[in-house]
C-alpha cells in the first residue's frame, strides 16, 4: 500500500517533534537537578556557617 508523501512529512514532524520534545524535556530535568544540588550545598554551607556569620557581620554605618 502506498502512503501518500503529507501523511509521510506527517509521521516525520511527529517523530522529529517527540524527540525534540523528548531532549528538552531531559535537558529541564537535568538543569532542575543541577540547581537543585546547588541550592542543597549552599543551604548546608549556610547552615555550617550562619553562627560564625552572624558573629561577623558587618556593622551598619549609621553613626559616621
Amino acid at each position: 500500500m502506498q502512503q501518500k508523501p503529507e501523511s509521510d512529512f506527517n509521521f516525520a514532524h511527529a517523530k522529529l517533534s517527540s524527540i525534540i520534545l523528548a531532549r528538552a524535556k531531559a535537558l529541564a530535568q537535568a538543569t532542575i537537578a543541577k540547581h537543585a544540588n546547588q541550592i542543597r550545598k549552599h543551604a548546608k554551607y549556610n547552615r555550617q556557617n550562619s553562627k560564625q556569620t552572624l558573629k561577623y557581620a558587618p556593622q551598619s554605618n549609621m553613626h559616621k
